[in-house]
């Protein structure tokens, strides 16, 4: 019980930590009413990162290089942070779980074989809800993308076939679309097209590499060659887009029959639960006046 007890206020305490600890990317945008600092910039967990950190990157260089591109694909929250220094801020909340295990072994209240695996069973469950954490994040910025591209590539058509050039296209769109994900990635395009060293190809391209969503990938190289290809830009655009359209009403309607096929389910199960209901009283009554 000892052990039990010690352990169930642990793992309370990391799942307090992790509900509280703030997405990255809501604490980025820094909303009135949810801007805090990220978890990982407080004082001593910076400290304890910083010193953990390097060690990730020499144990686990793979696993950690990965992590990293799953963290630019989510947009580099909290300035880009590196996942090795992201992970290592995990494990603080862990090392306190430990330093409490060893508390309660000190003061007899577990033995330490309890608290060990107390300690380990902590490092465990953190080490396996920090990638996690990392992925969700890519894959939320992924949906939202998803969502996104299609209305942008409907208004750079709708201003190519305005005569408006690609560069001035963007800057409308970050202008007449705050508050988007796909916005913020088009600002720095938009920034790119003086700074990078190709331009606005290069920006894109940037962009491209960077970009979680394969529709969005797509989209983007779409637009490049249109670009390249001067005076008949608009209509591929217009070819690109009508594609896409009807792309997404074939998902729509995939996404529609499946919804029609499970509901089917529930309503026989209803519909035999009345049928027997119905059938029972039909059957009371005949046996009833037979037996009469």
């Amino acid at each position: 019980m000892n052990w039990l007890f010690s352990f169930s206020l642990g793992g309370l305490a990391g799942l307090l930590f992790y509900w509280y600890a703030p997405d990255p990317l809501s604490v980025e945008k820094g909303s009135a009413d949810k801007k805090r600092i990220p978890f990982h910039q407080y004082f001593p967990i910076k400290q304890f990162a910083a010193s953990v950190a390097p060690v990730l990157e020499r144990v686990f260089p793979s696993l950690i290089a990965k992590l990293d591109r799953q963290l630019v694909e989510a947009g580099r929250p909290d300035n880009g942070v590196r996942a090795a220094h992201f992970l290592a801020a995990l494990y603080f909340p862990a090392l306190l779980i430990a330093v409490y295990a060893m508390v309660f072994a000190a003061l007899g209240i577990q033995d330490v074989k309890s608290m060990v695996l107390t300690s380990i069973l902590a490092f465990a469950v953190l080490a396996f809800c920090g990638p996690l954490w990392i992925k969700n994040m890519r894959d939320k910025r992924k949906r939202r993308l998803d969502q996104q591209f299609p209305g942008f590539l409907d208004f750079v058509l709708m201003m190519k076939e305005a005569g408006e050039t690609l560069a001035a296209s963007l800057r409308l769109y970050v202008l007449n679309n705050p508050g988007l994900e796909l916005t913020e990635h088009i600002r720095r395009v938009v920034a790119g097209i003086e700074t990078h060293k190709d331009g606005l190809p290069g920006a894109v391209m940037e962009f491209h590499n960077e970009c979680a969503s394969e529709l969005g990938q797509t989209t983007l190289l779409s637009i490049l060659k249109a670009e390249e290809m001067g005076a008949r830009s608009a209509a591929m655009l217009r070819d690109v887009a009508t594609d896409m359209r009807e792309r997404r009403y074939e998902d729509a309607e995939k996404i529609a029959e499946s919804l029609k096929a499970r509901s089917m389910a529930p309503a026989v199960l209803m519909f035999m639960g009345a049928f027997l209901m119905l059938l029972a009283g039909s059957l009371g009554k005949m046996f009833t006046s037979l037996g009469g």
